[in-house]
C-alpha cells in the first residue's frame, strides 16, 4: 500500500471546494433601558427633595452665613396677596414652610426627651446613693446586766449617782449659754421696741461685688474663681493658651464656649446672650469674661427670622447690634463677673477690614461705658499701627502672625494675644511642689528581704 493511500484518497486537482464562508449573524436587539447615569440622577433628585425640604432651616441659616442675604422671601399668607398669582406662590410657599416646622418640632421634642432623660437619670443617682451610700441607722444597745431596767409609766426610772452626776451637770452646762442667749435676745428686742422712731441706722459701707482690680488695672483673680472664654474661631485659637497658663501657673479654671462662624449679627444660627446667660447661671463662679469676635457680622442681618435684613452701618443695625453688646455686658454684670474684650486686629480683605473699623469702636465705646475694659487687637499682636501685615515685630525679630487667610493667626500670634489677656489678670502663682526626693539604692530589697540576681 501507498504512502498516499494510507492518508485517504487523493485530492481533486482544483482542490476541495468549501463554498464561501457563511456571513455572521446580527446581533439580536436588546431592550431599551434608561442610562445608568440618568436612574442615579433621578434617585439623587427624590433622596434630595425631602430631605431639603424638612432641613429647609439649615439650608437657609449657611446660606444666610455665607452670602449674608435671604435665601427664601419673607414668610407672608394667601389672604394678603394682592393677586392670584401672589396668593398661589405664597400658599405654595406655606406648604414648602411644613416640612420646616416639622424639623422644628422635632428638634424640639428631641431636647425636651433629653432633657428628661438627664433628669431621671440624677433622680436614680440620688436615690441609689441614698440607699447604698448612706449610714446605716443607728440601732440602740442592749441593756446589759449593771444597767437599770427601764422605769415603769408614771415612774422615775433609777439612775446610778455617777450618771446622775455627769447627766445633771451636762444639763446643767448646756442650759446656761441657751439661757443666756435667750436672756440677751430678749434685751436685744426689748432695747429695739425701745429706740425711739426717729433713729436711723449708720449706712453700711458700699462694697463692689465686682472682683478687685490694682493700681494697673489688672483684675484680681483668687483661687476658686472661673474665666469664662466667649467668642468665634479667633478665639478657638487664642483661648486654649490662656487656659493652659491660667490653670499651670495660678490653678484657675475656666470655661470654653467659642465657637466658629458665630458673632452677635445672626441669632437664628448661634445666639451668644442667651448662651452667655445660661452659663452663668450654670457656672455661679465665673468672676471673668473674656470676649473676642467680630469678623462674622460686619453685614446684613435680620432683627428675627423672616423679617427685613437691615442694612449694615444704618442707623436702625447699629442700634439694635450695640443693644446686643449691652446684653452680654449686663448679664456679666448681673453675675458679678468683669468683661475684658479684645478687639479685633486689621484685615487683610478690604471691605472686611473697614467693617471691623467700625465694630471695634461700638465695642470700646460700649465696653467702657459698662465698666469693662478694651484691648485693642492690633496692639495685642504686636503691630505699631492699624495697618495689616502678616509680620509684626516679636523681640526685635520679624515673625509671622497671620496666616494666609488674613484673619486668622499663627501660633506665635495666639500666644501673643494670649499673653495681652494674661496682662490684664493678676492671680497667686501656685507654688511649686517639691520633687520626690529619690529612694536609696537598695531600698526596695531591705523592704521585701529579696536581691536582685
Amino acid at each position: 500500500m501507498q504512502a498516499s493511500e494510507a492518508f485517504g484518497p487523493p485530492l481533486p486537482p482544483g482542490g476541495l471546494d468549501v463554498g464561501e464562508p457563511a456571513a455572521a449573524s446580527a446581533p439580536e436587539p436588546h431592550p431599551q433601558h434608561p442610562a445608568p447615569l440618568g436612574r442615579a440622577l433621578a434617585v439623587l433628585l427624590l433622596c434630595a427633595l425631602p430631605l431639603a425640604w424638612l432641613m429647609q432651616d439649615s439650608i437657609r441659616l449657611y446660606w444666610q452665613q455665607t452670602y449674608h442675604s435671604p435665601l427664601a422671601p419673607a414668610d407672608t399668607s394667601a389672604a394678603d396677596a394682592a393677586d392670584l398669582r401672589t396668593a398661589l406662590l405664597a400658599a405654595w410657599w406655606t406648604a414648602w414652610r411644613i416640612g420646616g416646622h416639622w424639623q422644628t418640632a422635632w428638634d424640639t421634642w428631641r431636647a425636651d426627651r433629653a432633657q428628661d432623660l438627664s433628669r431621671f437619670d440624677d433622680k436614680a443617682i440620688a436615690t441609689l446613693n441614698q440607699i447604698w451610700i448612706a449610714p446605716p441607722p443607728v440601732l440602740p444597745e442592749p441593756a446589759s446586766a449593771d444597767q437599770p431596767a427601764p422605769a415603769a409609766p408614771g415612774k422615775p426610772a433609777p439612775v446610778s449617782s455617777n450618771k446622775a452626776t455627769s447627766a445633771s451637770s451636762s444639763k446643767a452646762t448646756s442650759a446656761a449659754p441657751n439661757k443666756a442667749a435667750s436672756a440677751s435676745s430678749r434685751q436685744s428686742v426689748s432695747a429695739s421696741r425701745s429706740r425711739p422712731a426717729t433713729a436711723v441706722a449708720a449706712p453700711e459701707p458700699v462694697i463692689d461685688p465686682l472682683p478687685p482690680q490694682d493700681a494697673a488695672g489688672r483684675i484680681t483673680l483668687t483661687a476658686g474663681d472661673q474665666v469664662f472664654f466667649v467668642g468665634d474661631s479667633m478665639m478657638q485659637g487664642v483661648a486654649p493658651h490662656v487656659r493652659r497658663a491660667l490653670l499651670k501657673k495660678h490653678g484657675i479654671d475656666s470655661i470654653d464656649l467659642s465657637k466658629q462662624s458665630t458673632g452677635l449679627s445672626y441669632q437664628g444660627f448661634f445666639n451668644w446672650p442667651a448662651t452667655v446667660e445660661k452659663a452663668f447661671e450654670q457656672h455661679p463662679h465665673i468672676a471673668l469674661m473674656v470676649v473676642f469676635l467680630g469678623p462674622n457680622d460686619p453685614w446684613d442681618f435680620p432683627v428675627k427670622k423672616g423679617e427685613t435684613y437691615l442694612r449694615f452701618r444704618s442707623e436702625q443695625w447699629e442700634t439694635v447690634y450695640r443693644e446686643r453688646i449691652r446684653l452680654l455686658l449686663s448679664t456679666a454684670a448681673k453675675h458679678h463677673a468683669r468683661v475684658l474684650w479684645v478687639g479685633a486686629p486689621p484685615m487683610k480683605r478690604e471691605v472686611l477690614d473697614k467693617g471691623m473699623r467700625y465694630l471695634n469702636t461700638l465695642y470700646q465705646a460700649e465696653v467702657e461705658q459698662g465698666g469693662g475694659q478694651f484691648i485693642p487687637g492690633h496692639l495685642a499682636l504686636g503691630y505699631p499701627d492699624t495697618d495689616f501685615s502678616f509680620h509684626a515685630l516679636v523681640e526685635d525679630k520679624k515673625t509671622k502672625v497671620r496666616i494666609d487667610d488674613g484673619v486668622h493667626f499663627t501660633l506665635k500670634g495666639q500666644r501673643l494675644i494670649a499673653q495681652a489677656i494674661l496682662a490684664h489678670i493678676d492671680a497667686p502663682t501656685l507654688e511649686p511642689q517639691p520633687a520626690p526626693a529619690p529612694r536609696p539604692a537598695g531600698s526596695v530589697a531591705a523592704q521585701t528581704g529579696q536581691t536582685r540576681p
